[in-house]
């Protein structure tokens, strides 16, 4: 099974919810996999990922 990683730094302006689906997104379309699993783990004590299923598929293909 092929593996990709990456670091994906994101700029803030201090507490809140920042989105990052669209730069997630770009980087899995970039690697060329039909499936898979993403893991995305935040590098920072005091962050806190939250998920948010909209569509029961995740299509990634636009």
């Amino acid at each position: 099974m092929r593996q990709a990683v990456t670091t994906l730094t994101v700029p803030t302006r201090g507490a809140g919810l920042v989105e990052v689906t669209a730069q997630v997104r770009r980087w899995v379309a970039e690697q060329g996999m039909e499936t898979g699993l993403l893991t995305v783990f935040c590098r920072h004590t005091s962050a806190s990922l939250t998920i948010q299923i909209i569509t029961p598929y995740l299509h990634f293909h636009e």
